[in-house]
Formats: C-alpha cells, structure tokens, sequence
C-alpha cells in the first residue's frame, strides 16, 4: 500500500492516510497471524497501523475466531539517534481516533493532564505540542531502566531548562518506564493515567495526553496504555485520551554505524495467549506478558 505522508508544507496526513489505506486493504481476520515490523515506519503510521488492525480484530473476536496479532522492531538507541532528523512540521498531529477531544465545546473545561515519553533531542516537539495542550498537568515519562545506566538522567538534563523553568514540571512528577520491556512500561504508564482518572471523576473527568517521543518500543507500550484506556474493560468514567505528535517533514541523510548494536523484539500483542490466560490485568493484558 502507498501511503502519502502530504509536503513539507501541507496538513500532515500520515494517520489519516494510514486509517484509510488499512481500512480498505482486506479483511485481516482471513489471516491465522497478522505481523507489523515497525522498524522503519514513520511513527505516526506505525502508531496507527497497530492501533487500526488491534481494533478491527479485536471487535472481530466480539463474534467469534481469534487473530494473533505481532508487532516486531529492530531497536537500537544509538542507531535512532544517528538518523538524520531533516525538519520537523509546524503542526500537531494525533494519531486517528486518539484525539482526546482537545478541541470540543462540551469538555473544553476539564482538565488537560500530559505525558511526554521523553527522548534526545526533543525540546522542539514538546514546545509545540505545550503550546497547543496548555496541559494543566504534566508527568514526564522517562526511559528506566535503559540499556544505557545514565541515559534518562541525561535526557532530564539536557531538557531541564525547558521542563523546570517554562514548564514548571514537579519533579515528583517525573515517571519512570521501562525501556526495553514495552509490556512493563505499559502497566506504569497505564496506571499513571489512572490515577489521575480516578482522582479526577468526582470533578467531571479529564483528559490525558501522551506524546511518543522516545524508542519505538516505548510508542508501542504508550499506544496500548491509551488503546485500553479508550476500548479496555476500565470500571466508572473513562479518560478522553489522545496522542499528539509533530511529525518529521523532511528526512535528512542518516549518518549511521554499521556496527550499531540492535535489538530484536516480537510483540504478541492479541490472540490466542488472551483465551487461555488464567490471570489479567484490571487493564485486560496479561500478567506475564509475551515479549
């Protein structure tokens, strides 16, 4: 399938286009396993592609068959850091269907609560999408344990004047996720959110916000927290829940080492593991996830 990402200049359309193009490729309940290697996607397509296929089959199984679903990535941080980033649009996107209401009449009061994965080299991204939240909230999510000891240490420093003095974050807000293990960090960042759904329904609600600016393992894990938040089995009054993003308009030439160490990763995301678990979560995944 083609997918047009639109000009350096146009609306960014990625999510849009993705939805659509999926939408209209074939029914994927046909298939015994459908896999998603992200490992070279936009994030906003990748994003979307999960989000798109986790659904449809998951209404699917509503009426009976069961499609395991895999998610697969090369991850490498010194890799990802290497590409050449080009230039970044001047608008924010949300991947289709997260839009978290940000603009509706109707909930224009509640609170704005958001969590920015934080990755290298982000203040651009943050600063806009700060901009067009105004969140009254903000939780930082930083990657804990990483395969580099200090690298979340110094993703908060070189982000500090930002985060602290413009945004005024609370360093108690500050949460921690693990890196490299994308179920475990789902879990934190799920429970994150609700907690402050939970805190904030006696007020008429609020809406959450999580913005995937790091490893694409931690978009995946940020994807499901706000997939379940939105379709999940969640008791009382659910999070208006979105995912804003500043895309990439033009890609410059990557300088990359050969010898990058990468990691192999495969996601059993759904299918047939969610039949015979014994356990879950309050969240639907299982307690011992397949990673």
């Amino acid at each position: 399938m083609d997918i047009g990402l639109g000009g350096a200049f146009d609306e960014p359309v990625a999510s849009r286009q993705t939805y659509e193009k999926i939408r209209g490729a074939g029914d994927a309940t046909a298939y015994d396993d459908v896999i998603v290697d992200i490992s070279a996607m936009p994030r906003m397509v990748a994003m979307t592609s999960v989000a798109v296929l986790l659904r449809g089959l998951d209404l699917a199984s509503e009426t009976g068959g069961c499609v395991n679903l895999h998610v697969t990535t090369a991850e490498s941080v010194t890799a990802d850091l290497a590409v050449g980033q080009g230039s970044l649009r001047d608008q924010v996107s949300f991947v289709r269907g997260f839009s978290g209401e940000l603009t509706a009449q109707t909930t224009k009061d509640l609170p704005h609560v958001w969590f920015p994965v934080l990755g290298e080299s982000q203040r651009y991204r943050l600063d806009r999408i700060h901009q067009m939240l105004t969140p009254d909230e903000i939780c930082p999510v930083v990657p804990f344990p990483s395969r580099e000891p200090r690298r979340g240490d110094e993703i908060i420093y070189e982000h500090r004047e930002l985060l602290f003095d413009t945004f005024q974050v609370e360093p108690r807000n500050i949460l921690l996720a693990c890196e490299y293990n994308p179920f475990e960090a789902y879990k934190q960042v799920f429970e994150a959110m609700d907690r402050y759904r939970r805190a904030l329904n006696a007020l008429g609600g609020c809406k959450a916000f999580v913005s995937p600016l790091s490893s694409k393992l931690l978009s995946i894990a940020v994807l499901l927290a706000c997939y379940d938040h939105l379709f999940g089995e969640v008791p009382g009054k659910r999070l208006k829940v979105g995912i804003p993003y500043v895309e990439t308009a033009t890609y410059a030439d990557p300088v990359q080492n050969l010898d990058d160490p990468y990691e192999l990763y495969s996601m059993w995301i759904r299918g047939e593991w969610e039949i015979v678990a014994e356990t879950t979560t309050d969240a639907g995944r299982p307690d011992e996830p397949k990673v």
